[in-house]
């Protein structure tokens, strides 16, 4: 045992050095079955716990996925026997498949930590990071193919090429031709088990409760000053980024904009079904009535903003795990704010046709934006990181930058026009309105805001939480699967 997990030890070390283009002997490989089947079962371990850890924890096996590595291994094993076929030792095929094969673990090392230090520290991930990280990656382990074949087959210079193209062809032509099939899926509980779960009864029992604890604690207007108070509302509970994006979106308005203690969110999801009020008509508009007899009419404004899968003709959808809840019309949202004395209010709606709440809530006193046209899509559900895609431009990468919420919309919409046309989407087009009596007071809270001598902060969150959407494809939607949310 103890030679078996020397000689394992031995073999992971020749195919690191192989990898980093270091020095390396063919004395170092100490081939054999055994060995070859130890470094098959870590590579396939590999792909199985990579699999995994992009769908934590709703995963599920996906038998499919299995079948398909079964067929790309079968080409790799196929294609050494092939190599060393071709130089008349099918002896070499042995360590040339260990050598091989033993430089997976560097070779998956080096390409994830590249990927998670990238989305770590880059606030916003460039899509064409992604667009060129496959192929920079198929270069480099091509390069190590190379070195493992002189090293073990020790061919001419023209026929060491032919066989880098025959293992190509083997080995990374399928990967362009077959649609990929990963090890394990997202899973989503169907709406009869979502339901089964949930206690909606006791779940609406405390929603009096929780919106009164809610009011309660937003601080008072202070005269003089213009304050800003924030409520978010994350209309679905079937996707996490509708309720991340909300609570990015409260960190950084509490955080820039002086809002600590004066936001309230309403957010339909699992995770918050005891903290937090439901996103429904009734909470929204107790919400509304909360803040107002919180702020001066005369000097405060309302920040509400709303995000959700959105209907053509309908407005924003709430939806609680199946349960359909009446959704928020753009008459509807009108008649509320309205109703509850806020005077000056910026309402921004992340979802698509969002752009039908542009003509009934425009006037005067308010700003309104929207992230899509009222006859668009707009982009990014279907995920767990903290935005859309529109979410990402705002609040993700320009509005801490200069604290002004027309300047950030503009350089925002320009960055996703720009992201849209790379990923060939149909531009959503988002709007803007802002109203001439709450211009000067946007005005008077930015130069507030800027007078207080700290450098705009960071956004919040990591930039794999808030670019986790690869180029090209623009997210799983479930409602508008052809184009976006």
């Amino acid at each position: 045992m103890r030679r078996l997990i020397t000689d394992f030890i031995r073999n992971l070390v020749a195919g690191m050095q192989l990898a980093l283009l270091l020095p390396v002997s063919r004395w170092q490989i100490r081939p054999g079955l055994l060995q070859l089947t130890l470094l098959f079962a870590l590579s396939l371990a590999l792909n199985l716990a990579y699999d995994l850890y992009l769908v934590w924890p709703d995963g599920e096996f996906n038998v499919t996925g299995l079948y398909y590595q079964a067929m790309l291994y079968l080409l790799f094993f196929a294609s050494v026997i092939l190599l060393a076929a071709s130089g008349r030792d099918l002896g070499a095929a042995l360590p040339l498949g260990v050598l091989v094969l033993a430089v997976a673990p560097t070779t998956f090392s080096v390409y994830t930590g590249m990927v998670l230090a990238v989305e770590r520290f880059v606030p916003v991930v460039p899509p064409w990071f992604y667009t060129w990280l496959t192929p920079v990656y198929l270069a480099w382990y091509l390069l190590i193919v190379l070195r493992a074949i002189r090293l073990v087959l020790e061919p001419r210079a023209a026929m060491g090429a032919v066989l880098l193209v025959t293992f190509g062809v083997f080995n990374i032509l399928p990967w362009y031709l077959l649609p990929p099939q990963p090890l394990w899926v997202q899973g989503y509980p169907g709406p009869q088990q979502e339901a089964r779960s949930l206690d909606v009864e006791q779940l609406f029992f405390h929603q009096d409760e929780l919106m009164a604890q809610g009011t309660r604690s937003l601080l008072d207007h202070r005269p003089g000053v213009v304050d800003v108070y924030f409520i978010g509302v994350a209309g679905d509970a079937g996707e996490d980024v509708f309720m991340n994006e909300v609570q990015r979106a409260a960190q950084i308005f509490s955080r820039d904009f002086d809002a600590s203690g004066r936001t309230l969110l309403l957010v339909n999801n699992h995770s918050t079904f005891e903290q937090l009020p439901l996103a429904s008509q009734d909470n929204l508009q107790a919400a509304l009535q909360g803040v107002a007899r919180k702020m001066d009419p005369e000097e405060d404004i309302l920040l509400l903003f709303l995000t959700s899968h959105g209907e053509e003709g309908q407005g924003l959808v709430l939806d609680l795990d199946g349960f359909s809840l009446a959704g928020i019309t753009p008459r509807g949202l009108r008649a509320a704010l309205d109703g509850a004395g806020i005077r000056y209010r910026a309402v921004i709606v992340s979802a698509c046709f969002s752009g039908e709440f542009m003509d009934e809530l425009r006037n005067a006193d308010s700003l309104v934006m929207t992230s899509a046209r009222r006859d668009r899509s707009s982009f990014g559900c279907g995920h767990d990181g903290p935005y859309t895609y529109f979410g990402a431009a705002y609040f993700g990468t320009e509005l801490p930058k200069d604290l002004s919420l027309v300047g950030a919309f503009e350089r925002a919409r320009d960055s996703l026009r720009a992201r849209e046309a790379e990923e060939e989407l149909t531009p959503s087009e988002p709007q803007l309105w802002v109203g001439p009596e709450i211009a000067p007071l946007l005005e008077q809270l930015t130069a507030r805001l800027r007078a207080r001598g700290l450098p705009p902060p960071a956004p919040a969150g990591n930039a794999a939480e808030i670019s986790s959407l690869p180029a090209p494809a623009p997210g799983r939607c479930r409602r508008h699967p052809d184009s976006g949310c």
